[in-house]
């Protein structure tokens, strides 16, 4: 029996940040990002999602959460840009399940249906978007258009 891949959270009242560090060294980036790290940690703020690349972070965050982020990093020497009012939806399959939906199919249905995607990350067993919370129903619905079962 293959398994359709599945809707593993779909969670309202989300904010993502992402902090800019600019054009850093790789030590100095460390440094920043350890930084980053210890004041959110310091403020006790939750992280669900933590992604760093080579231009900086990007956070995922409870909404009522927004704030303090803002305050703690405050004093840091980076930009942030911080988007409230979002949901974020995550779509894994197992080892069992059918593929996930292939990108360029998906991008195409959210913009047939004028959704924006402010954060998408993929990988091989899972799908993960953040939209504008009013969007998350929606995305929802663009996602089990893949998964019709077979007559």
């Amino acid at each position: 029996m293959v398994l359709m891949p599945t809707i593993s959270r779909l969670r309202h009242h989300v904010s993502f940040a992402q902090v800019i560090e600019g054009e850093t060294e790789s030590p100095q980036r460390r440094r920043c990002e350890c930084s980053v790290i210890e004041h959110l940690s310091a403020a006790q703020i939750t992280l669900e999602t933590v992604a760093m690349n080579a231009d900086g972070c990007s956070f995922i965050i409870d909404t009522r959460d927004g704030t303090r982020f803002a305050t703690a990093i405050r004093e840091l020497n980076v930009a942030v840009k911080l988007r409230d009012h979002c949901a974020r939806i995550a779509l894994t399959r197992n080892a069992t399940d059918w593929p996930l939906p292939k990108l360029g199919r998906l991008m195409h249905l959210l913009e047939a249906e004028s959704i924006d995607v402010v954060h998408l990350v993929a990988d091989a067993n899972a799908l993960t978007v953040v939209v504008d919370d009013r969007d998350a129903d929606r995305v929802a619905g663009v996602f089990s258009r893949f998964y019709q079962p077979a007559a």
